[in-house]
């Protein structure tokens, strides 16, 4: 049996935040939970910028498919899925995060 969280355990725990919006927002309805989970570990995930000083994540499928335990092909369709929202933009192994917020309209 586990025992309880304590409050020093919970702010010693690695987390991510993941915006609400994605669940209110009816643009985002279909937007599998996965894929929301992965917008958040994307954005968490940016550290570099680019000359433009636009902030990016390197994120392999590999590493997707580790932090997910999914295969591949299930990490390829979570990028696919972001993408298609116009969440996330794959360019020369750069993952860039998109302010979901702008991409509403």
């Amino acid at each position: 049996m586990f025992d309880y969280m304590y409050e020093k355990d919970v702010r010693a725990m690695q987390s991510i935040i993941i915006p609400k919006r994605l669940f209110s927002c009816r643009r985002y309805a279909k937007l599998s939970a996965m894929a929301k989970v992965l917008y958040a570990l994307l954005l968490d995930s940016c550290e570099d910028t680019d000359i433009n000083n636009r902030p990016f994540a390197v994120y392999s499928i590999q590493e997707i498919c580790e932090d997910f335990c999914c295969q591949a092909n299930e990490a390829m369709e979570l990028l696919t899925e972001l993408t298609s929202y116009d969440l996330i933009c794959c360019e020369r192994g750069r993952i860039y995060v998109n302010d979901f917020e702008e991409s509403e309209g």
